[in-house]
């Protein structure tokens, strides 16, 4: 049978798994409703009505929980013995419409509306390429394992896919990616690569849907970010069912564990913002690696958030079909085998397929800078001249070397290492003149002076005049 055919079938295949995983939610019995992590959004959604103040308090948590439990307990891996509401609170504000109508039917409705995020954001993110090419994305393991925990990524991935299509309009490319924000820890490297590339419209709109969602709440609890700070910390346990490389720091002794936990968390970010900048000429490679690497240098990902990963190879759109069933293969091992072993699997397979996306081989590098005129031309319908082709080979044979890539990863590290050392300075200089000015609200005042751009490393002027060292040329 020919390529065509194969695909067809492979088509049609898809098709019947994907209607599967959207009829499962409507068939499902209430105790799977119960087993997924929709009793903890419903926790959470009606805590934020009743008690906005209390709605990181465990105890609360574990009140409420019962009661929309029916009086389950966990018996899994938890936190005090329940599995308690630990996003952002505006996730509790969008849970509110659909805990109206109960645990079972407010799950699945829940659910169904996750899958139908995800269906639409992939859709966004291949155009204009075929619809056709979100199904390797939508009949796959990650996402049967977001529908069955009832999980968030649905709806990252529908604000992934809306910022791409918005792209050519920079700020409400950001005020789409503002709603990312309902699992940040999966956008870190994203946020940091926008920061080193100077895309200042798309952080402003970012910036202002992040302040929409914070104020959404902070009517009703003006201290809840400080209290889900507090709570987040609580999500990095020893024994969970993690894929991010950071969650390796938890092999550590306890006393290291936080301290490993950010070195591998801090590593995996730097390492995804380099490539990503390195594929910076190939749109669609730079956003697919920031997408996947998000989920590798995440704090705290879980085998669901790989339907993630399986969005960036849609996005990328050079995936093969063992690309996607390595995707599956991987996230059902991570979701069965028990701890460590989902955290290595989870590894080793977003790592492999972000080494893909970035291409970072030595053959393709040497071959990267291959001027188009080396490429074999087709030779017209008929022509049989031998000696004609002979040539067209040789073209190819030793082609121009490419340039070398280290410049570039050097530009971006000095980048990063600028704008770290220019803000610790300037915090310095803050606390310096603050401390030293009798009169601490001109010094706050007289901040609004400093220039936009500083120097790193140059002299302060002598003495303790305050705007003679805020109005000194060059600081």
């Amino acid at each position: 049978m020919n390529a065509q055919g194969w695909r067809w079938r492979a088509s049609v295949a898809m098709i019947g798994v994907a209607l599967g995983i959207v009829i499962y939610p409507n068939i499902e019995t209430p105790n799977d409703v119960i087993n997924s992590d929709w009793p903890a959004f419903a926790t959470g959604a009606q805590l934020v009505v009743r008690d906005p103040g209390r709605l990181y308090d465990l105890d609360a948590q574990r009140a409420v929980e019962f009661q929309v439990t029916g009086g389950r307990t966990l018996i899994t891996l938890g936190i005090k013995g329940i599995l308690p509401f630990l996003a952002p609170a505006w996730v509790a504000v969008v849970a509110v419409p659909f805990d109206l109508f109960g645990t079972n039917v407010g799950g699945r409705l829940w659910i169904l509306f996750g899958l139908a995020c995800l269906a639409l954001g992939a859709y966004m993110a291949v155009r204009p390429r075929p619809p056709s090419e979100i199904l390797p994305v939508f009949a796959s393991v990650p996402t049967a394992l977001m529908m069955l925990n009832a999980q968030l990524d649905g709806m990252v991935a529908l604000v992934l896919g809306g910022a791409l299509a918005l792209w050519s309009r920079p700020y409400f490319a950001g005020l789409a990616l503002g709603l990312t924000l309902m699992k940040p820890q999966l956008v870190v490297p994203a946020g940091i690569a926008l920061l080193v590339a100077r895309q200042w419209r798309v952080v402003a709109g970012w910036a202002t849907a992040g302040v929409l969602l914070w104020a959404s709440v902070a009517v009703l609890n003006p201290r809840w970010v400080f209290d889900w700070l507090a709570a987040a910390g609580t999500t990095v346990q020893p024994g969970a069912r993690e894929v991010n490389l950071s969650h390796l720091g938890t092999l550590f002794p306890g006393g290291l564990q936080t301290i490993a936990v950010a070195i591998l968390t801090l590593a995996a970010v730097v390492a995804v913002v380099v490539l990503a900048w390195r594929s910076r000429q190939d749109f669609h490679a730079t956003a697919a690696l920031l997408v996947a690497g998000g989920v590798l240098a995440a704090p705290h990902a879980l085998p669901a958030d790989l339907v993630l990963v399986g969005l960036a190879l849609a996005i990328w759109g050079k995936a093969r079909w063992k690309d996607w069933l390595l995707l599956s293969a991987g996230a059902a091992i991570a979701a069965f085998v028990p701890a460590p072993w989902p955290t290595i699997a989870g590894v080793l397979l977003v790592g492999y397929l972000v080494w893909r996306i970035s291409a970072w081989r030595p053959a393709r590098a040497a071959w990267a800078g291959a001027a188009p005129a080396a490429a074999t031309p087709a030779r017209p319908p008929g022509d049989n001249n031998a000696h004609a082709v002979g040539p067209q080979f040789e073209a190819v044979r030793d082609p121009p070397a490419a340039p070398p890539a280290m410049p570039g990863v050097l530009t971006l590290l000095m980048r990063c290492c600028e704008v770290v050392v220019a803000a610790i300075h300037a915090w310095r200089r803050v606390a310096r003149l603050i401390v030293r000015h009798p009169h601490h609200r001109v010094a706050l005042v007289a901040l609004h002076q400093l220039p936009a751009r500083r120097r790193v490393g140059r002299a302060l002027p002598a003495g303790d005049d305050l705007h003679a060292v805020l109005l000194a040329p060059g600081v």
